[in-house]
């Protein structure tokens, strides 16, 4: 039986008991006055009374009424390109996001894999979990010819291995339908991606 089945069952002491609020259950819509029981952060209960599974090692938090819910995820941001994500996000926290997905097309498209490295160091400290997407438009080339080169596609899509990288950049319909796409090759690696943090997403954003 690992730690997490055994607060479950009640027969191990909690990490972390959160108690007195109000929680969130996504799958009925409802709002509960249950606790909230965490093993190695993860969730392993909510007992509408954890006194059984709070030992003296346990940490004890009093949410005192107030709602318990899951962080929730902004899946598409620009916060290389609207704002420094360092000055920001604080305002995030505070609303209950705990993750963002980004794009990096502004640094990408400027400074290729180099410039998405850079923005993945420069949000690796914050206390917010920041995802980001591989910059398509570098490989476009429907207008004229595409900025990137052999090397820097090959650097692009080498990124969909990172953890932090979770699948393709948006880009205009214009660029992708009806036409044989400089993009194709970016897309199949990011179907074939192994990784399991790496999403096999396309974002292709139909704009006018």
């Amino acid at each position: 039986m690992n730690p997490t089945q055994a607060v479950a069952l009640g027969e191990a002491d909690a990490d972390i008991a959160i108690t007195g609020g109000r929680v969130f259950l996504p799958e009925t819509r409802e709002f509960r006055a249950l606790d909230v029981l965490v093993v190695d952060n993860e969730i392993a209960a909510l007992p509408e009374d954890a006194g059984d599974v709070i030992g003296p090692e346990t940490t004890r938090i009093s949410a005192d009424g107030r709602v318990v819910m899951p962080g929730l995820i902004d899946a598409h941001t620009h916060v290389d390109t609207v704002q420094s994500l360092e000055n920001a996000y604080h305002h995030l926290l505070a609303s209950g996001t705990t993750t963002v997905v980004t794009e990096s097309s502004a640094l990408g498209s400027l400074f290729g894999a180099d410039g998405v490295e850079a923005l993945l160091a420069a949000t690796a400290y914050l206390p917010i979990t920041v995802r980001m997407t591989v910059p398509s438009m570098p490989l476009v080339d429907t207008f004229g010819d595409r900025r990137a080169s052999e090397a820097d596609e090959d650097a692009l899509v080498d990124l969909l291995a990172d953890d932090r990288v979770v699948g393709v950049g948006e880009t205009d319909w214009v660029h992708v339908v009806g036409r044989e796409s400089g993009l194709d090759g970016l897309y199949e690696r990011a179907r074939q991606e192994e990784n399991p943090s790496a999403a096999t997403v396309q974002a292709v954003a139909a704009r006018s």
